[in-house]
This record gives structure tokens, sequence and C-alpha cells, in this order.
């Protein structure tokens, strides 16, 4: 059983940090970059990660998790198909998963340079609400409250 582990935890941490895939010739002299299909056939490697999901040690669950995060995208179809699993911890890991996978990031704030950087604030009250803008280098937050008077009245 221990080297069952060992052996997935190896597979795990192979999978995750390859980025090539390559083929031997037939003679077996030197390995050629392996011709990716258009439609991908589901990796055996990603479903033993996945069905890992659910395994006894905290261990194996999280090196499985951290493997398919690195795939990232390249393992979404195969996440997909095991998003309504029966079994709760593999449901909740991979939905997890999906959600990180298909997140997108705000855009960038346009570079500090200390020559344009910009910070304004400006605050007023109106009718007993208190209103704080504030623009800090093109990142806006508004923060409105009431003040003590309006909850008087």
């Amino acid at each position: 059983m221990k080297t069952a582990r060992t052996i997935l935890l190896a597979a795990v941490t192979a999978v995750a940090s390859s980025s090539f895939c390559f083929a031997v010739d037939a003679v077996g002299s030197a390995p050629a970059p392996a011709a990716v299909p258009a439609s991908r056939p589901a990796d055996p490697n990603v479903k033993k990660m996945i069905d890992s999901l659910a395994d006894e040690d905290p261990a194996i669950r999280e090196a499985a998790t951290q493997g398919l995060e690195k795939l990232g995208r390249d393992a979404l179809p195969q996440l997909k198909e095991n998003a309504d699993s029966e079994n709760p911890e593999i449901r909740l890991r991979v939905r997890t998963l999906i959600r990180h996978a298909e997140r997108r990031l705000p855009p960038a704030a346009p570079p500090r340079d200390g020559a344009f950087a910009s910070s304004s604030t400006r605050v007023a009250i109106n009718n007993g609400h208190k209103t704080i803008d504030i623009d800090d280098n093109g990142y806006k937050i508004r923060i409105t409250q009431a003040t003590m008077a309006s909850r008087w009245t």
C-alpha cells in the first residue's frame, strides 16, 4: 500500500511538471515531438489524479489537487466530466479546480511611475449620507455610509 502511494505521488509530480510530449521512433535513436491530434483523447494520468482526490491520505489528495491545478486548462474537459461526481470530496475539489482554471483576472493597473502616480480623495455629506471617493492611480473606490444625524430623524 505504501509503495502504491509513493508511485502515485511520483506519477502526479511527473505529469504536473512535464510540459512536452515526446515519442520515440521505431529505432529508438532520438525522441521527436509527438503530433497533437485536433481532439485530445482522455489522459489516463489526469483520470488517476481525479480519482486520487478522494484518497484516504490527505497528502495524496493535496498532491493530486496541486497536479491538476498545474495542468490548468488542459485538464478542464476531464474535470468538467467529474463536476457532478457522487463523491462529495471529488465534487468539491473538481469544481474548485474548474473555477480556478476558468477565472478571468481584471486588467492590470497602469504602471506606477513616481513621476506619473496620481491619487485623490473626495469626501461629501449629502442628506445625512457620507460618500468617500478614492482614486489611486486608476483604482477607484466609493464608500457610502449613513451619518448619525440621518439615523435619528
